[in-house]
């Protein structure tokens, strides 16, 4: 049951997770990339039994997979700023 129960609840809910990303991320394709991504790790995982389990778990996968998305881009960003050592 549990295959069945995560998939159909992903289906049904793909639009609102594919907006809170969009929400938190305010990029639609990186926001894509973590609803998948959010997928993918629960499919992996121990799978949920309820609809309400299977629910509650992909908006927390998917909260923590944007924040993750968000640490990243922020460490690039930082690097991406910082001035060439003397003498390069």
């Amino acid at each position: 049951m549990g295959k069945e129960t995560l998939t159909d609840t992903f289906v049904r809910l793909q639009e609102k997770l594919h907006l809170t990303a969009c929400n938190i991320l305010k990029d639609d394709t990186e926001a894509q990339d973590a609803v998948q991504d959010t997928f993918c790790n629960l499919w992996s995982a121990r799978l949920p039994e309820t609809d309400d389990e299977a629910r509650f778990r992909l908006f927390a996968v998917l909260r923590n997979v944007c924040l993750n998305k968000l640490k990243r881009k922020r460490r690039l960003v930082s690097i991406d700023d910082c001035d060439p050592p003397a003498g390069m």
